[in-house]
């Protein structure tokens, strides 16, 4: 029997969408290129409603980021072994530029710890000779890199390209911000505790940590004002979380702590230096030039770009992941999460970046710390940035002189005080472990690497790990077997090893969509259940008939010889009153006769995935020794047009060719594929119609011995189809 399908025919549904698509592009283009344009300045969409009331906000704010800023760009140059200066610079263009590009009002840009530190690796790895020498200047360097950097950024915020940060998890982001602010604590140490010549930077940071350890009877004045500088900071932040909340004057010098405990401790440093003008008590940050430095273009020597292009990539990844998170987190907390566009952020980060190394900025990106206080302050909108730009330049050309007199002891306990924001919480720990041992593992990955490795490695091996793991995920889906719990009248997962195929038809969920990476491993989960429980129904085979490795028989005649004798179990019909009614007796394992596709879990089905239900039907038919009819459930409209052409594509030849040999009636080996027999809104129904349907396949088998107790209990089945239920 020769039927022509209407799958060999061309659908050209898709084609015609895509097509009208574009068609519909190219008349509207021009009004295309207009909102493109405008979204690229989310502020000419609502300056225009800009008012006292936010203005009072957005002041209030930038005055207390202001105060908090100036201390941190100098610790965080620190950090990145550049001049203070150089954070200074950096601070400033990142307030000025964001609030052109921003769609969130708190995220603050500059100098953070995890890129400065990252900055400090690279200025070793990528720009030292064997010698360990410096092959370019050390700020000449950074200013490529943040420009190349900017180009990045600018380029993936262009082609609109954002939702590549959605794959990398939270865990890869927390572990490497904790690894990195171990390693800044111990990078820091030497200075807080005026300890000399020990190597932070060019050395593991275990091999830094015995050093700070074998020299600390070389302890000097230093110490006494780095530690107690550190336990005024944590005390005031411990007082602000304590009683902040009743006390306004201390909850505000919990959020201005840093610049008074510099302010504190640099008339410390000015009076001993006064009182003492002869010898040097304490190390001191020294000269800073006054004022902006003549705007340049970067340096791109050939050489140059060869050697930064590289690092380029990863100060992209991590200040692209870092100002994602830090927008997210707060767009969630306040509401405006519909808003932020994390292309456009993107964006915003790329030209802060781009535009920063004409004025000698190293690479930037949100500060959680600063976004965090500039939240509590109450800003209302972006241009809180400009404003707060303002008070760092007037610091830039006025204070440097203030400046001189700071002991870096103090600058290190600011920054080893601001660790405690990187470090995941306990709490967030054990929501890894609990959650996802898998996440919990990247989590442990990036934290150990960043710490060993350095931050640069850490970020490689902890985003190759977590995207091992997302496509591990994807290609090794959960191929679910469902029961019916008679008491609940509901379905159930159920583990493969109690399963019970009853009346031979099989329940499967998939927990994602069909897809090239998944789809082989799905049909050979989906056999593999079949052989475990169901009997082999095929026509026997001599092995000269068969595949070299085509063991099947041998296979099944082994779990037949293990399985328990056939048991009394009973079929139990769930009737309307609920009453239960035995009615015949079956085997626990019985030939499969149908399955059921629970589909709500697949929003694609693809062309591989397409392919191997086809190998698969056949196969499990062949198995079966019978037509296996498909049955779907929860299909979404995009989908449906495969499915029915998948039911539509007849058997193989081989198949056909054994399933013929076994039917009185061959109609049965084309399964309807009207809407009503093939799709279901409820695994009732779908359960039902596949008991209806394997029956009608039983009637047409050549062996088929039916009782009038079988007769019988399919007329219940009909009279009752919603209570078809097994239990």
């Amino acid at each position: 029997m020769v039927t022509t399908s209407s799958s060999q025919k061309f659908d050209s549904t898709e084609a015609v969408q895509f097509l009208n698509s574009c068609v519909s592009f190219i008349k509207n283009f021009d009004s295309h290129v207009k909102s493109y344009l405008t979204s690229l300045f989310p502020i000419a969409q609502w300056i225009s409603r800009y008012n006292f009331t936010w203005f009072t906000g957005d002041m209030i704010a930038a005055l207390t980021v202001g105060f908090v800023i100036l201390p941190q760009a100098l610790a965080q140059a620190k950090i990145a072994t550049l001049p203070p200066e150089y954070g200074l610079y950096t601070g400033f263009v990142g307030l000025c530029v964001y609030a052109f590009f921003a769609t969130s009002k708190d995220a603050t840009l500059g100098p953070t710890a995890v890129l400065s530190l990252l900055t400090s690796q690279l200025l070793i790895s990528a720009n030292t000779d064997k010698n360990g020498n410096d092959i370019y200047p050390k700020t000449m360097f950074v200013i490529t890199l943040a420009f190349l950097t900017g180009i990045y950024q600018v380029f993936i915020g262009f082609f609109r390209l954002g939702f590549l940060a959605n794959f990398i998890p939270a865990t890869v982001t927390d572990g490497f911000t904790t690894g990195a602010a171990v390693t800044i604590v111990i990078q820091q140490a030497p200075s807080l505790l005026g300890i000399t010549g020990i190597e932070t930077n060019r050395q593991p940071i275990y091999l830094a940590l015995r050093d700070i350890l074998v020299n600390l009877p070389r302890v000097k004045y230093d110490a006494i004002l780095g530690i107690s500088a550190l336990f005024l900071l944590i005390g005031l932040k411990t007082l602000k979380e304590i009683v902040g909340g009743r006390i306004k004057w201390i909850y505000w010098m919990g959020i201005a702590r840093n610049g008074l405990v510099l302010i504190l401790y640099l008339l410390i440093s000015y009076f001993v230096a006064k009182a003492y003008p002869d010898k040097q008590i304490f190390m001191i940050v020294g000269t800073i030039p006054s004022g902006l430095k003549v705007p340049h273009f970067p340096n791109l020597e050939a050489e140059l770009i060869n050697r930064a292009w590289m690092p380029a990539l990863t100060t992209t990844l991590i200040s692209v992941v870092e100002h994602i998170g830090i927008v997210k987190a707060f767009g969630r907390r306040f509401g405006y999460t519909r808003n932020v566009n994390a292309s456009q952020e993107i964006i915003a980060v790329g030209f802060t970046n781009l535009l920063g190394s004409f004025f000698s900025a190293y690479p930037a990106t949100g500060s959680f710390s600063r976004s965090a206080i500039k939240a509590a302050s109450g800003v209302r909108t972006p241009i809180a940035g400009l404003f707060c730009s303002v008070i760092v330049i007037i610091g830039i050309y006025t204070l440097t002189g203030v400046f001189y007199y700071i002991p870096n002891a103090v600058l290190a306990a600011i920054i080893i005080g601001a660790m405690s924001e990187l470090l995941t919480t306990y709490r967030t720990f054990i929501e890894f472990w609990n959650i996802s041992f898998l996440d919990f593992l990247v989590f442990v990955v990036a934290t150990f690497t960043t710490v060993l490795a350095g931050v640069e490695l850490g970020i490689y091996i902890s985003v190759g790990l977590a995207a091992f793991i997302i496509l591990l995920r994807l290609s090794r889906p959960k191929v679910l077997a469902l029961i019916h719990l008679s008491t609940l009248n509901k379905f159930e997962v159920s583990e493969p090893e109690s399963l019970e195929v009853l009346n031979g038809i099989l329940v499967v969920r998939f927990s994602e969509s069909i897809t090239y990476p998944n789809s082989m491993y799905i049909g050979s989960k989906l056999l593999e259940l079949v052989h475990l429980k169901t009997i082999y129904g095929g026509v026997p085979r001599k092995p000269d008939d068969r595949l070299w490795f085509d063991d099947t028989e041998e296979r099944a005649a082994s779990r037949e010889n293990r399985r328990t004798q056939i048991s009394d179990s009973l079929v139990t019909i769930i009737t309307e009153d609920t009453e239960s009614k035995s009615i015949s007796k079956v085997e626990i394992a019985s030939v499969l006769k149908a399955v059921v596709f629970d589909f709500s879990a697949v929003n694609v089905f693809d062309q591989a995935g397409f392919n191997v239900f086809l190998e698969t039907r056949d196969e499990i038919s062949r198995y079966a020794g019978r037509p296996v009819y498909f049955y779907f459930v929860f299909v979404k409209p995009e989908i449906k047009r495969n499915v029915i052409r998948l039911i539509e594509i007849p058997f193989s030849a081989q198949t056909l060719s054994l399933l013929k040999q076994q039917l009185e009636d061959e109609s049965v080996l084309f399964q309807p594929t009207e809407s009503d027999k093939l799709f279901f809104s409820s695994l009732e129904e779908a359960v039902a119609e596949a008991f209806l349907g394997s029956e009608r396949v039983t009637f047409a088998l050549k062996t088929a011995e039916l009782t009038e107790d079988d007769i019988s209990e399919i007329d219940l089945v009909v009279d009752s189809t919603d209570t078809i239920l097994l239990t």
